[in-house]
């Protein structure tokens, strides 16, 4: 059990401190310092680099990706449909409380701009409107 959770700060701090994802198995298969220096040493030469994505300045419409264009496009001509959505139902037992429902919804929708985005056609252009305060209910 503690052997565990040390193990699991371990690895947080490898990964905080080399940027590399060491496996939990790797501290207990490499035991010592020096076992684990070359394990991660190897896996800081094999590291994948990745373009960061940068922030978009802030304006009213953003452009749109190909696949964002080819959704909108099909569901114009096919009209409202559930073919993209996630659905599903959750059955709450006892006593609910509508309100902490609420403010779980609106955090996660304050959190994901995804679900505050919404798009259209401005001028001939598909584009997406990121909204700041949407309602919803």
């Amino acid at each position: 059990g503690g052997q565990s959770l040390k193990a699991i700060t371990l690895v947080s701090e490898i990964h905080r401190e080399f940027e590399v994802e060491l496996p939990l198995g790797n501290i207990f298969a490499f035991p010592t310092i020096k076992e684990l220096a070359v394990i991660i040493e190897e896996m800081m030469g094999k590291k994948e680099t990745y373009e960061v994505i940068r922030l978009a300045p802030p304006q009213e419409y953003y452009e749109v990706s190909p696949a964002q264009k080819s959704m909108y496009i099909v569901s114009q001509l096919n009209g409202a449909s559930t073919n993209y959505n996630i659905t599903g139902a959750v059955f709450l037992e006892g006593e609910v409380n509508i309100v902490q429902i609420e403010k779980a919804l609106q955090a996660l929708i304050n959190r994901h701009e995804s679900l505050r985005t919404s798009f259209k056609q401005v001028q001939g252009k598909i584009v997406q409107k990121i909204h700041q305060n949407p309602e919803w209910n």
